[in-house]
């Protein structure tokens, strides 16, 4: 069994090898409607909010389709809040 540190390490890990160019999005704002998969595309730090929320999204098979709204639903979290941390990166 993997230790919380080493989790968000992979996690990070994981979201950097995605990001295919740094701050390539920075205009683009996250809403609750996008899938955890685009969100987790747009910028290594978004798998830092994600993991402050409990949310282990790497490795989740429904990261792909499932909309924030949904995942957010589904674990109980106010989406809003999320939101606005993701949105906090890019400003």
């Amino acid at each position: 069994m993997r230790g919380k540190g080493e989790n968000l390490f992979l996690l990070t890990l994981h979201s950097s090898l995605l990001t295919s160019t740094e701050g390539r999005h920075m205009s683009q704002k996250i809403s609750k409607d996008m899938t955890f998969a685009e969100v987790m595309r747009m910028h290594p730090e978004v798998v830092r909010v994600l993991s402050s929320y409990n949310l282990g999204c790497i490795g989740c098979m429904g990261a792909q389709a499932e909309s924030l709204e949904q995942g957010c639903n589904a674990h109980g979290i106010a989406v809003d809040d999320l939101v606005k941390d993701l949105n906090a990166i890019f400003q």
